[in-house]
């Protein structure tokens, strides 16, 4: 396992102190079951060709699922429930839970990986295409474009963490922006591809269940990448090491976060003065990052 230290506030003893996380394995877990519905449709008119419409609706429960709640969430789920919750385990105390003295803070909160009781999903996919000759444009012009556009819409995010806790919605919040998309132009003639995205991380708040004064909002970022791919051919090289004009060869050039968009401030974790001063599970906090290389296969 690992072990952290963090400041909280206890509202069991009502005091804040430095207390310690240890997170790793679980033996006792068990496999998730889940099940999932999606619903689809598909557009494809034939007075504009080359264009492409498709709508999914999806609904996923699982049960038994496995996943991790933070340290301060299993001791406010434990505070609520009385001391009677099965999550309860996991909050180490000196003391009996009837002991509200400030001997009691926790020693130790385990945030290992727990089989929770539900989690609930459901949204809608949209995702648009339009491919054309550049030569229904201007005659003379040379190859294809392509545009793509994809919109997420989240519609419920819902975890019940135990049997004996509430249902907590989570929509909205950290990793699941109600709103989330992407647009892409791809141009491609022969041997060049040139292909510009640009995706949306959604807005969203960094948790419903703690506040963070003016840091806790996940305010929206797009970022642009680009790649440039061109076949190779006849490149003596490349032939003599793979074999011959039957390989397929490639060189390639990518840039993530095209115009180096910085990250938001924004509160990470349970104490802002002790961690990253954004969310690196949310925002690129690299800045532009570029890649060149060739690849190829028989």
């Amino acid at each position: 396992g690992s072990v952290a230290t963090n400041i909280m506030s206890d509202p069991h003893t009502g005091i804040q102190r430095a207390w310690t996380t240890l997170s790793g394995g679980n033996p006792n877990l068990k496999p998730e079951k889940g099940a999932m519905t999606v619903l689809g449709a598909v557009y494809s008119p034939s007075w504009l060709p080359g264009f492409q419409a498709s709508v999914d609706g999806y609904s996923l429960l699982i049960t038994d699922a496995i996943g991790s709640i933070g340290g301060v969430q299993i001791v406010t789920d434990c505070e609520n429930s009385g001391g009677t919750a099965a999550i309860c385990a996991n909050v180490i105390r000196p003391c009996p839970f009837s002991n509200r003295t400030p001997d009691n803070f926790p020693l130790t909160v385990i945030t290992s990986a727990l089989n929770q009781a539900k989690v609930f999903q459901s949204g809608i996919d949209v995702e648009t295409s339009y491919r054309m000759p550049l030569s229904n444009v201007v005659d003379s012009w040379e190859g294809s474009f392509e545009l793509r556009g994809l919109l997420s819409i989240g519609i419920a995010n819902k975890t019940k963490a135990s049997a004996s806790n509430a249902t907590l919605s989570t929509l909205g919040s950290f990793l699941n922006a109600k709103y989330r998309g992407s647009i892409e132009g791809i141009y491609n003639n022969g041997p060049l591809t040139v292909r510009v995205s640009q995706r949306a991380t959604g807005k969203a708040v960094r948790t419903f269940q703690q506040v963070y004064l003016n840091y806790a909002n996940l305010p929206n970022r797009w970022y642009t990448d680009l790649t440039v791919n061109y076949k190779l051919q006849g490149i003596g090289v490349l032939d003599s090491v793979t074999g011959g004009e039957e390989t397929q060869k490639e060189i390639f050039l990518t840039a993530q976060n095209l115009f180096n968009t910085k990250a938001p401030i924004v509160a990470d974790c349970c104490s802002p003065k002790l961690q990253t001063a954004t969310s690196k599970a949310v925002y690129d906090t690299i800045g532009t990052y570029v890649t060149v290389g060739i690849r190829f296969r028989r």
